[in-house]
């Protein structure tokens, strides 16, 4: 994780990361699920691995975060992550064409 910057998201960085979010299909969002548990289990106190991370909440189904409560470091991991499963989304949807 050297190359990723433990820096607040710029606004557009941010607008980026919740317009791909929103849109992230099923296959995404469980992979997006599990590197935030995964930097969760690395990176935090051990006696809360059991709890949901960074205080995710569970709406209709689906697990919902706060931005605000996933460390700097872990968003830009995870806007990484979007912007690399929006572009195999895109090159698969090419190809089935």
């Amino acid at each position: 994780m050297k190359d990723i910057k433990n820096t607040p998201l710029t606004k557009e960085e941010n607008d980026e990361f919740l317009k791909i979010v929103k849109k992230i299909d099923t296959e995404g969002s469980e992979l997006f699920y599990a590197l935030i548990k995964n930097y969760q289990l690395h990176h935090c106190d051990p006696a809360k691995a059991s709890e949901p991370p960074f205080g995710a909440k569970l709406v209709k189904g689906c697990l919902k975060f706060e931005m605000n409560t996933i460390p700097d470091e872990c968003k830009h991991l995870l806007l990484v992550f979007l912007r690399k499963h929006q572009q195999k989304v895109k090159e698969d949807q090419a190809l089935t064409r």
